[in-house]
């Protein structure tokens, strides 16, 4: 397929920060167009795999789908959480850290630093089918063998990391850990409210 439906998580408000995350993998490695209003933060490709995350912050109770596309056909899986309480204006985005594995049953760690309670948004895709453990201290939200979304609300500033994360299938994985900024003068983000696209089939 060249395009991905991820659908609008119910509940969304605005004044949210949507994060989502899209899997590809095919070998080859088209720019996505991403839906309105979303920004890209990471693109992280090995091999045929591709692991791409943009952002938004929702000026509206978003409703259907958020349709991204691509040139070509490729296999794809999306996953999109809602979050409250983040930065109200401008970018909500203070760090990004992402990390490969070759083939194995280990996520590899990701770290970020921080100097706000910054809510912690981590994804993991991975080659071949399997489930996953999320890192230490985080909760799997979901678990989609392909396309795995976890969070954490550390409530302390400094050096984070997500680590100790473990596939069920020895596969190439790829990681990232982003961190939301919470509100100015605000507590640290709320936990998100979150949904999974339907599986995007090759043709």
């Amino acid at each position: 397929m060249s395009t991905i439906n991820v659908p609008v998580p119910t509940g969304a408000a605005a004044g949210h920060v949507a994060v989502q995350g899209i899997e590809r993998w095919e070998s080859t490695n088209p720019a996505i167009t991403w839906a309105s209003g979303f920004t890209q933060i990471v693109s992280l490709v090995s091999g045929s795999s591709k692991l791409n995350i943009a952002w938004k912050r929702l000026t509206a109770a978003d409703t259907g789908n958020y349709t991204s596309s691509w040139t070509g056909s490729q296999w794809s899986l999306g996953h999109c959480i809602l979050i409250s309480g983040a930065l109200s204006s401008g970018d909500p985005i203070e760090a990004s850290n992402t990390a490969t594995s070759a083939s194995g049953t280990s996520v590899p760690t990701t770290s970020v630093t921080t100097a706000t309670l910054a809510f912690l948004t981590h994804f993991v895709s991975n080659e071949n089918s399997a489930t996953t453990t999320p890192p230490t201290s985080f909760t799997e939200v979901q678990d989609s063998n392909y396309l795995h979304t976890n969070y954490w609300i550390p409530g302390s500033t400094g050096s984070l990391s997500a680590s100790g994360s473990t596939l069920s299938a020895s596969t190439l994985s790829l990681a990232a850990l982003i961190a939301v900024k919470p509100d100015t003068g605000g507590a640290a983000p709320s936990v998100p409210i979150y949904t999974i696209s339907s599986y995007g089939s090759f043709h």
